[in-house]
């Protein structure tokens, strides 16, 4: 009988122990203001370094109907959670790394402000910043998070 217990103590240890290296990072500060960004006037500038309050070295940005190898090959590492949960027309995740371990994660899902096509790729937390500008495609107006480069002067 002891050795039972002893069995199932260990399993949930073991189960309380992997969970926590499966559980994505989400960054529920960083959404707030992807959030909020989209009722911001267009030329607002988003700078994603002064929004987290942890250290990363590049941020990746992440499209829609990306699947697991897809997002691997991006952050060059291998994802460490057990699942990729799958995102639709329109949302974007956005992965924020220290070497190769994933530190935050983020998603944008607001039908009001989606990130340009230019947008998707890694940034360092110097070249993160993106402004609101708006784009008309097939007589649609569309406001898109733009990748932002600061004049050196």
């Amino acid at each position: 009988m002891r050795g039972r217990v002893l069995l199932v103590v260990g399993l949930l240890i073991g189960v309380i122990w992997s969970y926590g290296k499966t559980r994505v990072p989400i960054d529920e500060h960083v959404q707030t203001a992807l959030a909020d960004a989209a009722h911001s006037e267009t030329g607002a500038i988003l700078t994603l370094s002064e929004l987290t309050d942890y250290y990363w070295t590049q941020l990746c940005i992440v499209e829609a109907y990306s699947e697991r190898r897809d997002v691997e090959e991006l952050v060059n590492a291998r994802w460490p959670y057990w699942w990729v949960p799958q995102l639709h027309d329109g949302q974007t995740r956005l992965v924020f790394m220290d070497g190769n371990q994933v530190v935050g994660v983020a998603e944008s899902t607001s039908a009001r402000l989606r990130f340009s096509r230019s947008a998707p790729g890694c940034y360092n937390p110097i070249s993160a910043v993106f402004r609101i500008e708006e784009r008309e495609f097939n007589g649609t107006r569309y406001r898109v998070m733009a990748p932002f480069i600061r004049d050196a002067a």
